[in-house]
């Protein structure tokens, strides 16, 4: 389950929750991964210290100071863009341009966040859930024709006869691992959608 907070958002707006309970929510997805990784007694206390302050509103997730530079980065980088966080079961924070709507993919393995307007797969993000090779999800970046883009921010490459081919969504290229903060390929299309 993918959780949403706006920032700077209009009063109507509804966020599904506020920017601590991102924090906490997303310190508890880090510190499952932790013990996930590291099945450790320190690690199984930092995962009950954040279930706790997850689910109390008055207690916060003790993991979130463990994981702050983390937390910290991620949050600041979307406030310098004023965008929305969301966060994965994996404890990964992906900013999104403020003003994208959000939907769930079509295949029903993970969300989908577009600029209105568009249609197709332009100007589009899609971030899905864990599968064989992407343990903690991956995501596609689209471009304003449709294209998805590999880390390099293109929508092709040469074949080895130097001829111009277009990724698809299925190509490996384009599949961008949630193992890295930020994801791999995220810098140069967040910039390019959020002037």
């Amino acid at each position: 389950m993918l959780q949403t907070c706006c920032l700077d958002c209009p009063p109507d707006a509804e966020p599904s929750a506020t920017p601590w309970d991102i924090l906490d929510w997303l310190s508890l997805g880090m510190s499952l991964n932790d013990f996930l990784q590291d099945p450790s007694l320190e690690n199984l206390g930092w995962v009950l210290l954040d279930a706790f302050g997850a689910v109390l509103p008055v207690f916060p997730a003790l993991g979130s100071i463990r994981h702050g530079p983390v937390l910290i980065q991620s949050a600041s980088d979307a406030l310098k863009s004023r965008a929305i966080f969301v966060g994965t079961p994996s404890g990964k924070v992906v900013p999104i341009p403020k003003g994208f709507t959000a939907r769930v993919a079509v295949n029903g393995k993970g969300i989908v966040f577009q600029k209105p307007g568009s249609s197709g797969n332009a100007n589009m993000v899609r971030i899905m859930d864990p599968k064989s090779g992407y343990p903690d999800g991956y995501i596609v970046y689209y471009e304003r024709g449709g294209q998805p883009l590999d880390a390099a921010g293109n929508s092709g490459y040469y074949d080895s006869a130097g001829n111009y081919k277009q990724y698809t969504a299925g190509d490996p290229e384009v599949h961008h691992g949630l193992h890295t903060d930020p994801p791999i390929g995220y810098n140069s299309w967040f910039d390019a959608h959020n002037k």
